[in-house]
């Protein structure tokens, strides 16, 4: 993941995609995909007591599977995938070590815990109807509450960064994910670094980034059975009631 040499590397395009697909992932409902989590775990206990390559393959269209939740998780893939394909060549020699299980089965409690301690962070430090004090005020009260409640803190962990050539680019500064933590810490801290200011939608109720205009009152996410987004459903709705 290219990184950027500095703030000015990132456009805003690519802002608003980091920013969209970090928001996809906290309003992600993780607990419909439980069945789907249990069942690859299942069937990794299978291979831990039969070490055959029948169980190992099985495991294949589960990932991508999962890999098509979110696009976080097309690197959990990438990273099971070597995994499995090392397991192979070792004859399965120390699977456990190698295919902890416990990895894929607290998924979906890992990834509920996340999504509610950004909607905290973003509720206490981003909110742009909030308290009025400077970010790093409301940033040092919310980590104030890490004495109390750690668990729904969320924490930012050293990044593995590089120094790369990039054609057409030049060099620059490339993230290196080890987990999908790595990839939300990324998203989250730009949107810290760069003080972006969020809103809760009228519509949907959930929050979105103000990116354009300040004033925006509603999403650009496709809501209805037609396509509409709720900024299209919200300019209808007035004027449905003026008709009326």
């Amino acid at each position: 993941m290219d990184a950027g040499r500095s703030d000015s590397t990132f456009t805003g395009p690519i802002i608003e995609s980091l920013l969209l697909i970090l928001l996809r992932l906290l309003y992600l409902d993780i607990w419909a995909y439980d069945g789907q989590i249990k069942q690859f775990d299942k069937l990794l206990m299978e291979l831990y007591r039969t070490r055959e390559e029948k169980c190992a393959r099985q495991l294949f269209p589960l990932l991508n599977k999962l890999a098509e939740l979110h696009i976080y998780f097309r690197l959990l893939r990438l990273d099971w995938r070597a995994r499995l394909k090392e397991a192979r060549m070792k004859n399965y020699e120390n699977i456990l070590d190698l295919l902890p299980h416990k990895e894929i089965i607290h998924i979906p409690s890992s990834i509920h815990t996340i999504q509610n301690q950004v909607l905290g962070l973003i509720q206490k430090a981003l909110d742009m109807d909030g308290r009025k004090d400077s970010l790093e005020k409301k940033l040092e009260d919310y980590y104030a509450r890490e004495e109390r409640d750690p668990l729904k803190v969320f924490r930012f962990h050293p990044q593995l960064m590089d120094f790369e050539r990039v054609e057409g680019h030049g060099f620059v500064e490339v993230l290196h994910p080890r987990s999908i933590y790595d990839l939300i810490d990324f998203s989250v801290r730009e949107c810290v670094k760069r003080e972006i200011k969020m809103r809760v939608c009228k519509n949907c109720g959930h929050w979105f980034a103000l990116t354009g205009r300040t004033n925006a009152e509603y999403c650009e996410v496709t809501r209805d059975s037609k396509g509409r987004t709720c900024k299209e459903i919200g300019a209808i709705a007035p004027w449905n009631k003026n008709k009326s």
